[in-house]
């Protein structure tokens, strides 16, 4: 396995032990050097320092998260203080760039695909989707990676909105089938992680079939997710179709009030079916008074618990009450059979 020489010449000679300690344990086949000055460091393939230089291979540690740049031309520029594995990320991207050559370390889970939809706006999809995403990490530690496809991306409720790379140029380098470091196009957060995409998700419809076939495969490469989880809710395009027939499950959301012999209700679960093929079909009943469970219709019902208002805390429904008992049915449902 190649591996990346990264220099670390900063003026704190503590922090930049620390840092390299911290990088090492994050990623194996990047190799860290302590240098005492910049000309040491001739042989390294990048090099961490405390300002910013000309030369390309050379990245600065800003103290200001707004002065990083990973993304556009040199020089780059990364905030010291972020989360280690996030840095590395930033690191495979800026090595990429300057060299054509992926080392993302790579690992050997195949990823499920969960398809949540809707029945009609307002089901609550989005949060199910979400809740599912982190109940399957807390009760069967399986890491999911979460991606909305809907244009008024309602995730973002819930989800902070991080990260500079979004959606667009995600899709710009799956469609010239260029090879590059699919982390550094996610959120990581302990319970789940994301695709940053923005409020209004404008770029939903340019995911074509054959960009999103090659999205999964470089998932399946990257290795690390147990369910790739994607939000279409009551949005049947073209592309959102196709990923019905490709599930291993579909989860298809209904308003509690909603009566089973409604005729349109089930003239959307027949064209439902009709495009699953034989994907298996997961009924949830959202919002609903009853408790009553069958065997494919399950329900959740309307949420007594009180959440946080405040303008910095997002909302973790997997921490409400009835939530983590009911939304562990539709977890328990999907783990029933040896998907790992």
């Amino acid at each position: 396995m190649e591996l990346i020489k990264v220099g670390i010449c900063l003026n704190d000679d503590v922090y930049a032990h620390a840092l390299s300690t911290g990088l090492a344990r994050e990623c194996k086949n990047m190799h860290f050097i302590l240098l005492k000055t910049l000309e040491d460091g001739m042989h390294c393939d990048l090099i961490l320092s405390s300002e910013e230089y000309t030369d390309e291979r050379i990245i600065a540690l800003v103290r200001e998260e707004e002065n990083e740049n990973v993304y556009g031309d040199p020089p780059y520029r990364i905030y010291r203080y972020k989360e280690s594995h996030r840095l590395v990320n930033d690191l495979l991207f800026i090595f990429f760039k300057i060299s054509g050559k992926n080392l993302e370390f790579t690992r050997e889970v195949k990823s499920r695909i969960l398809v949540f939809a809707s029945v009609a706006g307002g089901c609550g999809c989005t949060t199910v989707a979400i809740t599912v995403g982190k109940m399957l990490y807390k009760l069967y530690g399986c890491k999911c990676l979460y991606l909305n496809l809907c244009p008024l991306n309602d995730s973002k409720r819930y989800l902070p909105s991080e990260g500079k790379n979004g959606l667009l140029t995600l899709l710009y380098y799956l469609d010239v089938k260029k090879d590059f470091p699919l982390g550094s196009f996610f959120v990581e957060s302990e319970q789940l992680d994301y695709v940053h995409t923005h409020l209004m998700n404008s770029n939903f419809d340019e995911v074509h079939p054959h960009i999103l076939n090659r999205l999964i495969e470089k998932i399946d490469d990257y290795g690390k997710y147990a369910f790739f989880i994607i939000d279409i809710s009551n949005h049947f395009s073209r592309t959102n179709k196709q990923l019905l027939s490709r599930a291993f499950r579909i989860i298809l959301l209904s308003k509690g009030e909603e009566k089973e012999e409604d005729s349109y209700l089930t003239a959307v679960i027949r064209e439902v079916e009709k495009m699953a093929n034989s994907t298996e079909i997961l009924r949830v009943r959202n919002f609903s008074d009853s408790y009553e469970n069958e065997d494919n219709l399950l329900s959740i019902s309307r949420g007594k618990d009180i959440l946080p208002e405040k303008e910095y805390e997002y909302r973790d429904l997997s921490s409400m009450t009835h939530f983590q008992m009911e939304i562990g049915r539709i977890v328990k449902k999907i783990m029933e059979e040896d998907v790992i």
